[in-house]
């Protein structure tokens, strides 16, 4: 972020504090997504990772909103489509409640 953005920043947030905060936006809008809040469907070329669910190896699946383009980390991870179509079409998914 450049000097003047953050300035313009800083003088907006100022102002919805003193004002009201109605008057306070951001110029940008997030990303349309028709995927579950949280994970978006991505698909890469090169690396195959394994599904965290049945380890099989992939260049497309589902990840996390925001790990997009960080296949090449070994913090990525993805779940498969048919893993995750099968997740949510668990009455309680894996992990909840724990």
């Amino acid at each position: 972020m450049n000097y003047e953005q953050e300035m313009r920043l800083r003088d907006a947030a100022a102002n919805a504090a003193e004002y009201g905060a109605n008057d306070f936006r951001f110029d940008t809008r997030p990303k349309a997504t028709t995927s579950t809040i949280g994970w978006v469907r991505y698909s890469w070329n090169g690396i195959k990772r394994r599904c965290v669910r049945c380890s099989r190896k992939v260049t497309n699946g589902v990840v996390r909103s925001g790990q997009e383009g960080r296949e090449k980390e070994l913090e990525f991870r993805v779940l498969c489509s048919s893993c995750y179509s099968d997740v949510m079409n668990l009455e309680t998914p894996e992990g909840w409640g724990q």
